[in-house]
């Protein structure tokens, strides 16, 4: 049994040689690691630093521009690199805890033949502020479990969550199911993990696997990333219940405000009120991407890349880019009519 480490990377500092030394001394060993870098002048100063090198001369670097990269097509291409039985998807500012790491991440794999993908458990870093430890507590639990298709009903679509922040891959399920979608804003672990559960396989959050691995985000990159999740979601109604995602807003919402109610600072709860006014405003814009001019699409997203992507796939197509934004005969018709022309 192999093992490889896949890592996106752009502009890596120093504490990713920190947790590159960690990974490559786990108890069960890794084999190769793949590096996916966006940017090579970002990459450069880290990777010619004297002991780089000289420790980890089972590395293999690919490089791609920051027009180029795709959340799930770059991610496949580090996939073709590898031979190995399973690979670790990790981002480069997760830091992993202990040695046994990747043994708990493996163990699942060895009890249930059914299980495609191990996923970590994430803990906010000692910098987050009160709303990203929020999140990770509500996204990530204390208690393992693993899910199949059985659970749909129970728990909905959270069952196909899974985080390229820390996940362990069997390459042969992988392959079955063709990998990661090769156009996506947002999302491609749990748009793989959709596909996974319903081809009869099992995802298995690992508690005990836990890495170090959150950012504080501001008020504009929420923005930003929500209407990006909005788009997301509209793309993809056949994996997100925006029912379910309302329910779990709503408790992570009042999960947040008693945290912060307990430090009992005012400022931050009026900040964080404004924040999550602005998180489902800007969503509600993503959904209703379709309807919108691409100058405003550009000033709302955090990846303006992804539509520039984007319109060269529709230019490539039967359909004239200028006609609309999705593929469908409804669609370019609703924008020729567009609803909002009329006011």
């Amino acid at each position: 049994m192999t093992i490889d480490l896949i890592i996106t990377t752009y502009k890596p500092g120093k504490d990713f040689l920190e947790m590159l030394d960690i990974l490559c001394n786990q108890s069960l060993p890794i084999n190769k690691i793949i590096i996916m870098n966006t940017e090579q002048k970002y990459f450069e100063r880290i990777a010619y630093e004297k002991t780089f090198l000289a420790k980890h001369n089972n590395i293999e670097v690919r490089h791609v521009s920051k027009l180029e990269f795709d959340c799930g097509k770059t991610r496949n291409m580090g996939v073709k690199l590898s031979d190995a039985d399973y690979f670790l998807m990790v981002s480069q500012n997760a830091m992993p805890v202990g040695r046994d790491f990747l043994k708990a991440l493996y163990t699942p794999f060895e009890k249930d033949s059914e299980v495609g993908v191990t996923y970590a458990c994430q803990l906010p870093a000692e910098d987050a502020d009160i709303i990203t430890a929020s999140e990770k507590k509500f996204l990530f639990p204390e208690t393992s479990h693993t899910y199949s298709d059985k659970d749909l009903n129970t728990f909905g679509p959270d069952i196909y969550f899974i985080s390229n922040g820390a996940a362990l891959y069997k390459r042969s399920v992988f392959d079955k199911l063709n990998g990661f979608s090769n156009h996506g804003i947002l999302n491609e672990d749990i748009l793989y993990g959709a596909a996974l559960i319903n081809a009869g396989y099992k995802i298995s959050y690992v508690a005990e696997a836990k890495v170090l691995y959150s950012h504080n985000r501001t008020l504009e990159e929420y923005e930003k990333y929500y209407f990006d999740l909005g788009v997301s979601h509209a793309k993809h109604p056949e994996v997100y219940a925006q029912e379910k995602f309302k329910e779990n807003g709503k408790i992570l919402y009042k999960a947040t405000l008693e945290a912060l109610s307990k430090v009992k600072d005012r400022k931050q709860i009026k900040a964080y009120k404004k924040i999550e006014k602005a998180k489902k405003k800007n969503y509600k814009k993503g959904r209703k991407y379709r309807q919108l001019p691409m100058s405003t699409i550009y000033k709302l997203t955090g990846s303006k890349e992804y539509w520039k992507r984007d319109e060269r796939l529709r230019d490539r197509s039967t359909l004239d880019a200028r006609a609309g934004y999705g593929r469908s005969e409804a669609e370019i018709a609703m924008i020729k009519d567009n609803p909002l022309s009329k006011k």
